[in-house]
């Protein structure tokens, strides 16, 4: 799925969009000097696609194991590098806010987002590799596992909670916003973060 949405012209310029915005609040933050001058291509070529089980080799003896890690989006992946028990995880897990908070990102489908993170923690794991904030290790690693898995549980509940008592989908996206748009995750725009939001809204309802 990734290859074909890199082909589409109009994928690429939303995808730039929300980078240009991100590089703005970056340098209002003064995390960026300047903005970055990378025009959106029509297209992104894709050389090669990786997926459950296959396996490249890095230098010799050393390889990424591939996983399909589905939940947070259908093309999810994740990359163990067995000889450092390495696991690069992308979203997979979350955004870890701080080493006590996860805000959980289970953008396509609750399930397969929790299934996602009992397989990849059953590897035995020194360091994970997550795309945002500080990257876990030693006793942190299954720690970590264990909180996203929990943070995505207890977002369910509160979610499943807010609808049953009558909160709208707009009074519920806001409280949702207002509750894990912070740190890191406040660094995107808000709109694009609060759409987000109503995500979660539907991939619960879609459960009950």
């Amino acid at each position: 799925p990734a290859k074909n949405i890199l082909a589409k012209e109009k994928a690429n310029k939303v995808s730039f969009a929300i980078d240009e915005g991100t590089s703005e609040l970056y340098v209002k933050h003064g995390l960026l000097n300047t903005m970055p001058d990378v025009p959106a291509p029509a297209t992104i070529p894709v050389d090669m696609v990786a997926g459950e089980g296959d396996q490249l080799e890095i230098e010799p003896g050393v390889a990424l194991r591939f996983f399909d890690a589905p939940g947070h989006t259908v093309c999810s992946i994740a990359a163990y590098v067995e000889p450092d028990q390495v696991m690069l995880i992308s979203d997979a897990g979350g955004y870890r806010v701080s080493k006590d908070f996860v805000t959980p990102v289970f953008f396509q489908e609750y399930d397969a987002y929790i299934k996602t993170l009992e397989k990849l923690m059953a590897y035995s794991t020194r360091a994970v590799g997550v795309a945002h904030g500080e990257i876990p290790v030693g006793d942190e690693a299954e720690q970590f596992y264990r909180q996203a898995i929990k943070a995505a549980q207890d977002g369910f509940a509160f979610i499943e909670k807010r609808l049953k008592e009558g909160a709208t989908e707009d009074e519920l996206a806001n409280e949702l916003f207002d509750k894990y748009i912070v740190g890191g995750m406040a660094l995107y725009p808000a709109e694009t973060m609060r759409q987000m939001m109503y995500v979660l809204i539907k991939n619960v309802k879609a459960k009950l």
